[in-house]
């Protein structure tokens, strides 16, 4: 029950954390995002949306999976780009 409670706060958490996360990848070191990165950024963001659909019913769960859904329709754009640029190579130009 306490566990089931707190899963939002967890869910925002790790929003947060894949924030940082895309921020200190993209923004700050000027890196393009590979492989290993989506995989993180993924995890924490499939994370974040599992924790809030598990957590007990109340305004902090519709915000968590509000966000979390937003974070993840972000993350398949972004993914979908990045797969549209391998296969057409001047997609982005």
């Amino acid at each position: 029950m306490f566990v089931e409670k707190n899963l939002a706060l967890v869910s925002l958490l790790l929003i947060v954390a894949s924030i940082v996360v895309f921020l200190v990848y993209v923004w700050l070191l000027n890196l393009v995002l590979g492989p290993l990165s989506l995989l993180l950024l993924g995890s924490l963001l499939l994370g974040s949306f599992i924790t809030a659909l598990k957590s007990e019913k109340g305004f902090l769960k519709i915000i968590a999976l509000i966000i979390s859904s937003i974070a993840m329709v972000f993350f398949v754009c972004i993914v979908m780009y990045i797969v549209l640029m391998i296969f057409f190579s001047n997609f982005g130009t």
